[in-house]
């Protein structure tokens, strides 16, 4: 079959990746790279070059065991890390260090017996919500499922909700009608473990574009299409005809929609027989993320023995994640969450705009409709809007799901899900 995908983020070049061995595969990308949320830039200091991740960077083992299969297949090298966080007011007068223990400096400030309590109602959220991950229900508010805890206020005020709404950059009574399952699924399935309890992260040595160069590399079958400007989509007498602006209209038996619900949405407009795919995916909403690269020590715990991995800023009214892994280079550079901050960081060297998804009801309501026309009329839609939650391995999985039914016997298909 000729089959044609629109998208070269993870959904896109994992479907061409499964799909090119018995098919002719064509894949079309608006940008001028291959990769999407997956992106990393180069920052030049001191005559030494760090490699800094601007969009997906974290990953575990627990959540992400397709995508850890996929690199290892590929020889993309994983570093693991232990994980720490800290969670702080801006203006500095508290600070909660996730853990205590087991780090470079020790800080008399993190075992208060107020951070001690906080760190143990902590735990305790996590080990009831197990339940709900295993359950997997996503149609329960996060405010309604908190309710449901008897949480004392202060927690919930000065801790859990400033911690979790750092991953989103909505406002709080917004970030309260989220999926519950959703919001904590990152936390519960990171969980510590050993002795003493730790978080281990993992990450792509090389960077994320590491990853996807040698999936690309791996792309020998698949004709790719960068900067590519598709200006309509139409189908007939079963085949679709994809017109790109760039390089000409091309025939295909099967198309792979694997972008954004708003773009699939726009690209769908000429279609016949996809109202209702078009009609759910505008009920998914989204929200821009401003990412910087920078080296501004404001954006961190005003004492060094404080800083984390993850350093989360809270305000009163927003939060904001700064990532810092100190062994990227010799002087710190962060990677901040700087969508609510009205001054820039300075220095500053990059600045990034993403795209998300509100994972609110809506979200899951459209997931589920969208899954029951898959397929129908030879249209795919692939995107981590198409499995379990908004992350790197819900879009890969996507792209297996759609392998499973256009090309069980593939290799790649085998070998991945080995």
């Amino acid at each position: 079959m000729k089959i044609g995908i629109v998208g070269g983020g993870i959904a896109g070049l994992a479907a061409a990746w499964l799909l090119q061995e018995h098919h002719q595969v064509t894949l079309f990308e608006q940008q001028n790279r291959l990769g999407g949320h997956a992106d990393a830039v180069e920052i030049e200091q001191d005559g030494e070059v760090a490699l800094i991740d601007t969009g997906f960077e974290f990953f575990f083992d627990s959540m992400f065991p397709r995508f850890n299969r996929l690199l290892a297949l590929i020889g993309a090298t994983v570093h693991r890390y232990p994980i720490s966080a800290t969670l702080y007011r801006a203006d500095h007068r508290r600070a909660r260090l996730i853990p205590p223990y087991s780090r470079e400096w020790f800080s008399w400030r993190a075992f208060h017996p107020c951070a001690i309590a906080d760190l143990l109602l902590f735990q305790l959220v996590i080990a009831r919500s197990a339940r709900l991950i295993e359950a997997a229900d996503p149609f329960l508010t996060l405010e309604d499922y908190l309710r449901t805890l008897r949480l004392p206020e202060r927690f919930k005020t000065n801790f859990l909700y400033p911690f979790l709404l750092a991953q989103w950059c909505v406002e709080l009574e917004e970030f309260k009608t989220f999926s519950a399952y959703n919001a904590l699924k990152y936390t519960v399935m990171s969980r510590p473990t050993g002795f003493p309890p730790l978080s281990y992260g993992n990450e792509i040595v090389g960077g994320t574009r590491a990853y996807i160069a040698a999936l690309e590399t791996e792309l020998t079958s698949t004709q790719i299409h960068l900067s590519a400007n598709i200006s309509a989509i139409t189908n007939a007498d079963g085949q679709f005809v994809l017109r790109d602006d760039h390089s000409g209209e091309y025939p295909f038996d099967r198309l792979i929609v694997a972008t954004s619900a708003p773009t699939a949405r726009r690209l769908l407009q000429d279609l016949t027989g996809t109202e209702a795919r078009r009609a759910a995916l505008g009920r998914i909403d989204y929200f821009t993320t401003t990412i910087a690269v920078h080296e501004d020590q404001r954006l961190m715990p005003a004492n060094p023995a404080h800083w984390s991995v993850v350093n989360t800023r809270y305000d009163g009214t927003h939060s904001s994640n700064t990532i810092w892994k100190k062994w990227k280079s010799r002087k710190p550079i962060f990677r901040s969450w700087t969508t609510y901050d009205s001054v820039p960081p300075s220095p500053l060297h990059v600045v990034r705009t993403y795209e998300h998804p509100k994972v609110n009801l809506n979200y899951y309501r459209a997931q589920r409709e969208l899954l029951s026309l898959q397929g129908e009329g030879n249209l795919w839609l692939a995107g981590l809007y198409m499995h379990d939650i908004d992350c790197h391995e819900s879009a890969l999985v996507s792209a297996i799901n759609i392998a499973r039914k256009l090309d069980p016997a593939s290799g790649n298909l085998q070998r991945l899900l080995e």
